[in-house]
């Protein structure tokens, strides 16, 4: 009698093949519609029934690429490029590049293109000049990778285009991607982040409603928006400064009433002296809860009753501060007072004595030295060492020394061994040739800062001053 077991073997793998192949189109179908996370779950079915096939580990890569994963995806992509399947090495460029391995990514790809140059070869090369910041450079290989009509590269090449000189042509670009691949996720969002740029926000919202239509998920805690993000800071950390404003942008679209996002963006445009978008970025952020406040004739304050967590008050004074920086570039330092007041005014609860400060250098560059002095009187009686040097300095050189001394001890016992209230506090005692306890303020600043040369040299100078004659025979009368 035959011996079964090589029949019944070659049934199960033949089985097993022909499961892997089902799972392969379910994976191609989630990728066409822009569902990357099905689609990896569906690779990796594929290849645990059929392990040494390298185009599903080209598969797998692609799609790990997809969910913001290169770090997942190096591995499968090197095997299938090991193996000589067509479009791995631009898929190992891919995850090389989204890994931060640029000079990796173009060997792989300029190789590639000396093989067989493609379209998606040069979509590669644009990707690689956009991660550099060259977006010119980049619209011209994403020319080449959109001749054909692809969606995708017509919707990279329309973003790369926007932040050149001619927004006329991105548009015309974004419009012809629209008609292109209006159904595909990956296009619209590429397109939400072009038309951010464009400054259209009617069309941006438009393909982000689209892409949320399309993909319910991708506004959920782990979704598409909250990969995006995540991403796009990895790739600002990484200098891809372009790629982090692509996925930034998306993102805020998709949920427009994020602030923390608005807020990223923001910084990101100051940082980069993009005045105007940071500007207008760091507004929406101030604007939504919960850094919101709300405005009448006499007063601001939060838009809730109970007093606004610490952390809260924290952040809405960076974000206006951050906008008050921008407005100021802008030469607007009345806006720039008034984002600042706002925020520090505006909260339920006290403010810090930092924002008060911030709020007194911004009333003064707006010309309402009134105001800045108020500011700088409220910082000093909480403490704030530039505050209480500035007030009592001011002070004194109103001829009200016995005030600023005054104001100088309440800063000191509130920051006792604070280097800039012990000088400014020293300076005062001295005027009035108390240089005793002039002295014993500035030793004690020092106990606290040993290495202080200011501190130093003014211990020097207070003891070369008590020693001088006139002073000595102050000691020697009856």
């Amino acid at each position: 009698m035959p011996n079964p077991r090589p029949l019944l073997f070659t049934l199960a793998l033949l089985m097993a093949c022909g499961g892997a192949r089902k799972q392969v189109r379910a994976g191609d179908d989630y990728m066409t519609r822009g569902y990357p996370d099905a689609a990896v779950r569906a690779y990796e079915r594929a290849l645990e029934l059929d392990p040494k096939d390298p185009e599903i580990q080209l598969r797998v890569a692609r799609a790990r690429i997809a969910v913001g994963e290169p770090e997942l995806a190096i591995g499968p992509a090197r095997v299938a490029h090991y193996a000589e399947v067509p479009g791995s090495a631009l898929v190992l460029a891919e995850a090389l590049l989204a890994l931060g391995e640029t000079d990796d990514a173009l060997k792989t790809i300029r190789a590639e293109l000396e093989r067989e140059p493609s379209p998606a070869a040069y979509a590669v090369m644009g990707e690689i000049e956009l991660s550099r910041g060259r977006a010119d450079a980049a619209a011209g290989w994403l020319s080449r990778a959109a001749a054909g009509g692809d969606p995708r590269h017509l919707a990279r090449l329309a973003f790369a285009q926007a932040w050149g000189d001619d927004p006329g042509e991105a548009r015309d670009t974004a419009v012809r991607a629209m008609a292109a691949g209006g159904d595909q996720v990956p296009v619209l969002m590429d397109l939400a982040a072009t038309w951010q740029l464009l400054d259209d926000a009617a069309d941006a919202m438009g393909a982000a409603n689209t892409a949320l239509g399309l993909d319910a998920e991708l506004d959920e805690e782990d979704g598409g928006r909250a990969r995006a993000l995540a991403e796009a800071r990895q790739r600002r950390d990484r200098g891809d400064r372009l790629g982090a404003y692509r996925l930034g942008l998306a993102a805020h679209t998709l949920d427009p009433r994020d602030p923390v996002c608005a807020w990223l963006l923001g910084r990101w445009f100051l940082e980069d002296e993009d005045f105007p978008r940071a500007a207008y970025y760091l507004n929406q952020a101030l604007s939504l809860p919960p850094y919101a406040v709300e405005i009448n004739q006499t007063v601001q304050r939060s838009t809730t009753t109970d007093p606004d967590p610490a952390e809260v008050r924290e952040d809405r004074v960076r974000i206006a501060t951050d906008l008050a920086a921008a407005w100021s570039a802008l030469g607007n330092p009345t806006r720039a007072a008034k984002a600042l007041e706002i925020a520090v005014l505006g909260a339920q609860g006290d403010p810090s004595p930092e924002a008060l400060m911030s709020l007194a250098e911004a009333f003064q560059a707006a010309g309402r030295p009134a105001d800045a002095a108020e500011m700088a009187r409220r910082a000093a009686d909480r403490g704030h060492p530039a505050a209480v040097a500035a007030v009592a300095r001011g002070m004194a050189a109103a001829g009200r020394v016995d005030e600023a001394v005054s104001q100088a001890t309440r800063g000191w016992n509130i920051n006792r061994g604070d280097p800039t209230i012990a000088l400014v506090l020293a300076e005062l005692y001295a005027s009035r040739q108390e240089y005793v306890p002039a002295m014993q303020v500035v030793e004690t600043a020092l106990r606290a800062h040993p290495d202080h040369p200011e501190l130093t040299a003014t211990l020097e100078q207070l003891r070369a001053e008590a020693e001088a004659p006139a002073y000595s025979e102050i000691f020697q009368r009856p």
